[in-house]
């Protein structure tokens, strides 16, 4: 084949490729590492440490270093058994080569699966290059580099929709499995939200196929309608198939999520949610009442509906776990990033986001979503919510329906509120209950009319569907660029017209204004400083300057594309100059998105800390001990001078500081216990549990403390506000009386015996000398302890209780062996009665719902790969035998 032939076939191959290696090539090769927000401080020291436990031979299902105890596989972001954290065995490679091959392999498979969507929807080769490169590179899904999770669901969730348009939609039966492989896989990598958003587009795209489908049969045939009927009931056994396909090859993850997701704080919370609690609320007060009809159950039910409108309607409450679903609100001005790049400005290096100063600014997801200026006007251009392009339509409707529901926070009620605030009038309220502003969104009416969906959170990670679907628009656009419509051609002009105006116009704006006079009064951020006044004014001049040289060279490429179709010019000289507007595009979202990759220095991983030299000290004065040190969730950079200056460093030191202080995640590389580390599994007994005593409010400032065995050596780590470092200052601990504080100060090991005396109104706390106790045996997820006790008590373990923990007793002096119930204390801490003896207990975490979703996960891949392997099989007999009788 000749060069040329090869080229023209495989460019987008190559091109891909190419973007890719260029963007990626220093964190595959371990020069660079994410630096930013979850990837930095939760995803790369827990996936580290998880590879460690794999590498010690253990299976990491329990992690005793956060808190008093985490399910591993019960917090779905671990992702434990996700099959792309294979290529952390590559332990020849380096552990940031891993992390780099990790987090860019998905931006690969989202630009594959983006390709392969554009062309299912028919786009042509260079249509669907461009969808591929504006979706992975883009904004909305090349800033979740520092997110994992949700960038290992956006990688995956172009092929999924293929596959459901293919599938479920389209009837083809294999392709349905496999939209079920692919929707397993979102699940292991951490995410199951986007799948239910897949399963969403699924059945309601299905409901109005079916009904279109109907109207076209009673129009064009004289079958009756129970065709219609029948081709529903028909795609609706795809989709229950694609549902059991994918639970049964995620069983494994989504079984022990499951049992804990109902332990969680969302789950445990007394707020109405949706209209189901509504409902649950009104049958649980009404029975109640029935059942005893005094004065206050009837005192009760009159509340009851005012209770229930200021749960679903009325203003949440902050820090509660109903606002917190909705956080991360997209907003609503945002949409002009899709046009100017970084136009709201950059949160880092140096404070650059002026926007942040705007009225209800929300915590940024995406600090821009820009996705090349050529790909939204191609989208704008195939633009329809009706007609007979199906495709279009499908495309569109998707687009808008989740654009705007990431916006989440700002409902109807918020833009109402902003309407009669400028008029002078107050809020709106409803009986003397303050409308809350998420009311009347679509977000909203998806958390109070989905099941489940409360449990979710984050609005604005909806708006990576919208992505998808107007990278998808615009490469049919391209591909259409020769035949379109006279209409359709003069829209455009007018969309570009607007466009150039904007930007000519903003351009005149930054020389006229008094801008930097303005900038000036924006207070400092509390981690990256005051505003970098002369970088934010340089990056709005190009914000609306590279759009404007975009739009010229695009305008010269489509009038030349237009002038060789009526000179009767080569179809391949057009292919070469539509292959040049791919080409424009690539080097517009790259020059613009480059920066969201947040790459610093490995070394700032590695280096060592102060505290790890204390630390190793007090375990070497205290050997058999554990430090269980606190650290305050709500502490920031107490004593840090970064509000007051500014540093293009600051990523680096944030992750110094953040190694220093063990947030949240970097305790682990150190084997220590953390009381207040987070993840998105919190268990709800974690609400009310005093973590530290009184430390937070001394006026030190003290932030840490930690509580040792033997001599009682309390350990309090105290900011230096003269140099930005932590020190460990140790101090002699009183006595602790009070029982809620034992229960935060409890010992390195892990346990302590005490009698319990029950009481009417609380526990009384009476501690004990033993003979002699320790710790014959300890792993992750396994303990033994020896024991010798002259009297009957209960065994009080400082661990979450679960019901996967077993325990297992031996008499060493009469060797009888028993396995004794588990009980919680205040559903809590692990507790097991004890007669007197010389005893040997044993607790073993073995969670039944982890081992009944490995049988059905590892059963239903063999059925997958035995099933791939007997149609490859059958496929290569069937070629065998056509070559013989030819």
């Amino acid at each position: 084949m000749k060069p040329s032939a090869i080229l023209s076939r495989h460019w987008p191959a190559m091109l891909i490729g190419s973007i890719w290696l260029w963007m990626f090539w220093p964190m595959i090769s371990g020069q660079t590492v994410c630096g930013f927000r979850d990837s930095a401080y939760l995803y790369y020291p827990l996936f580290k440490w998880i590879d460690s436990v794999w590498a010690s031979g253990e299976i990491p299902l329990w992690n005793p270093y956060c808190n008093y105890g985490l399910p591993v596989v019960g917090d779905g972001s671990s992702s434990v058994f996700y099959p792309g954290k294979l290529i952390f065995l590559c332990r020849f490679l380096s552990y940031p080569s891993r992390y780099g091959i990790y987090l860019s392999i998905h931006v690969l498979i989202a630009a594959v699966g983006a390709y392969r969507f554009a062309r299912t929807m028919k786009a042509n080769q260079a249509g669907a290059t461009l969808a591929a490169i504006s979706y992975a590179f883009g904004g909305s899904v090349l800033f979740q580099v520092t997110n994992v999770i949700y960038l290992v669901s956006a990688a995956w969730l172009p092929l999924a929709l293929h596959l459901v348009w293919r599938g479920i939609l389209g009837g083809d039966w294999r392709s349905t499995v496999w939209t079920g492989v692919i929707c397993s896989l979102m699940i292991l990598g951490g995410d199951p939200q986007m799948v239910y958003h897949v399963g969403l587009i699924a059945a309601v795209s299905l409901v109005f196929c079916s009904w279109g489908h109907r109207r076209w049969l009673l129009k064009n045939t004289e079958s009756s309608c129970h065709a219609a009927y029948r081709w529903l009931t028909v795609g609706g056994a795809r989709l229950a198939l694609m549902v059991i396909v994918t639970s049964c090859l995620a069983a494994i993850q989504i079984l022990p999520t499951a049992h804990w997701a109902e332990r969680s704080e969302r789950a445990a919370s007394s707020h109405a949610h949706n209209m189901y609690h509504a409902w649950s609320s009104v049958d649980h007060a009404t029975s109640r009442f029935l059942r005893r009809s005094n004065r206050w159950h009837r005192a009760q039910i009159e509340q009851l509906p005012n209770t229930l409108s200021r749960s679903l309607i009325g203003e949440l409450r902050p820090g509660s776990s109903a606002d917190a679903t909705y956080q991360f609100s997209q907003p609503p001005w945002s949409i002009a990033e899709l046009f100017f790049p970084n136009v709201m400005g950059k949160p880092f290096p140096t404070h650059q986001r002026w926007s942040d100063t705007l009225p209800a600014a929300e915590r940024i997801w995406t600090p821009s979503v820009y996705a090349g200026v050529l790909t939204v006007l191609l989208a704008l251009s195939q633009f329809r919510l009706w007609g007979r392009r199906k495709r279009h339509v499908w495309l569109c409707r998707i687009g808008v329906f989740f654009a705007i529901a990431s916006f989440g926070w700002f409902g109807v009620v918020w833009a109402l509120n902003e309407v009669v605030a400028v008029a002078g009038l107050s809020e709106l309220e409803i009986g003397g209950i303050k409308i809350g502003p998420q009311v009347g969104g679509l977000y909203w009416f998806m958390v109070t009319l989905l099941p489940k969906y409360f449990m979710f959170r984050y609005p604005a990670k909806l708006f990576v569907i919208a992505s998808l679907m107007i990278s998808i628009l615009a490469g049919l656009g391209l591909s259409q660029i020769t035949n379109t419509s006279t209409k359709r051609k003069r829209a455009s002009v007018c969309y570009i017209v607007i466009l150039g105006a904007c930007c000519i116009g903003g351009l005149a704006a930054l020389q006229i204004a008094p801008i930097e006079a303005w900038l000036g009064r924006i207070r400092p951020n509390l981690f990256f400083g005051p505003l970098d006044i002369k970088s934010t004014v340089t990056d709005l001049n190009i914000s609306f300057a590279q759009p404007l040289i975009v739009l010229v060279i695009a305008l010269a490429l489509a009038w030349l594309i237009q002038t060789g179709l009526r000179n009767s010019t080569t179809r391949t000289t057009c292919t070469y100059l539509t292959a040049l507007i791919v080409l424009l595009t690539a080097f517009d979202v790259v020059s613009a998105n480059r920066w969201m990759l947040a790459e610093v220095d490995p070394n700032v991983f590695e280096a060592p800390t102060e505290i790890a030299k204390q630390l190793k000290q007090i375990k070497s004065d205290n050997p058999n001990t554990t430090p269980r040190i606190y650290r305050s969730f709500d502490a920031q950079a107490r004593g840090q001078t970064w509000p007051r200056a500014t540093s293009t460093k600051r990523l680096e030191e944030i992750i110094a500081w953040r190694r220093e202080t063990l947030f949240p995640k970097h305790h682990l590389e150190h084997g220590i216990t953390l009381l207040g580390s987070f993840g998105s599994v919190w268990p709800a007994e974690y609400r009310h549990l005093p973590f530290c005593t009184d430390l937070d409010s001394e006026p030190d400032g003290s932030i840490f403390e930690t509580q040792l065995l033997g001599d009682q050596v309390c350990a309090q780590f105290v900011p230096d506000t003269d140099r930005d470092s932590i020190t460990l200052r140790p101090q002699t601990a009183g006595p602790v009386n009070n029982p809620r504080l034992i229960r935060a100060k409890f010992s390195g090991d892990g346990y302590y015996c005490h009698f319990l005396q029950h009481s009417y109104h609380r526990h009384a706390w009476n501690e004990i000398e033993l003979a002699g106790i320790n710790t014959v045996a300890y792993s992750l997820r396994s303990t033994t302890v020896d024991l010798s006790i002259d009297e009957p008590l209960r065994l009080v373990m400082s661990t979450l209780h679960d019901s996967g923990w077993k325990a297992t007793v031996e008499n060493l002096k009469t060797g009888e062996s028993s396995r004794p119930k588990i009980y919680p204390v205040d559903g809590l801490w692990l507790q097991l009665k004890l007669e007197p003896g010389h005893h040997q207990v044993t607790f073993t975490y073995s969670p039944r719902e982890f081992w009944i979703g490995c049988w059905i996960s590892g059963l239903s891949w063999l059925a997958l790969v035995i099933g791939l392997s007997v149609r490859r099989v059958r496929l290569k007999t069937a070629k065998t035998r056509a070559k013989t009788r030819t």
